[in-house]
């Protein structure tokens, strides 16, 4: 019987790291602009993924109007341009409860201006349920004092703001 529950229970971890993958990676995206810094026609965001949970093999995917951009695994940030405008974020992550892994998304609306700068940090949150603790990571802006911190203590991902 224990036998059987350690193969469920690697089947399931395999199945969330073949479908939400561990890398760090930023996807073709329809909002990302060609534009650099410093143009109006698009904002520059960075995004940190929190470093507590140290050895963690997933990566935090974060969907921007309903499209995968990009994922993030512990201790890592990157930085984008994006087209201004309202857009709707959803950050996925993963939580435990009796023993299984879950996808829990968290939801913000943000707004981004032409122009100007961005900083995100993917922080988790944890909450008790009837199943077990869940972890969210949610869309937190701090300060560029903040991030800048942050810069020294993660590694960049290198991508197409590069």
């Amino acid at each position: 019987m224990r036998l059987k529950a350690i193969a469920t229970m690697m089947l399931v971890c395999a199945t969330l790291l073949s479908v939400g993958g561990c890398a760090s990676k930023i996807f073709q995206h329809p909002l990302l602009s060609a534009e650099g810094k410093g143009s109006s026609t698009s904002a520059e965001v960075y995004f940190f993924r929190e470093d507590m949970f140290k050895g963690s093999a997933f990566a935090t995917p974060v969907y921007l109007a309903g499209e995968k951009l990009l994922q993030l695994r512990v201790a890592t940030y990157c930085k984008l341009y994006l087209k201004p405008g309202s857009y709707d974020m959803e950050v996925g992550s993963y939580s435990g409860g009796q023993g299984m892994l879950s996808s829990v998304p968290s939801f913000r609306s943000m707004t981004f201006d032409g122009g100007k700068t961005y900083f995100i940090h993917l922080q988790p949150e944890s909450r008790m349920t009837l199943t077990g603790l869940e972890t969210h990571f949610k869309p937190e802006l701090i300060s560029e004092e903040q991030a800048r911190i942050l810069m020294t203590q993660y590694t960049l991902i290198p991508g197409p703001a590069e």
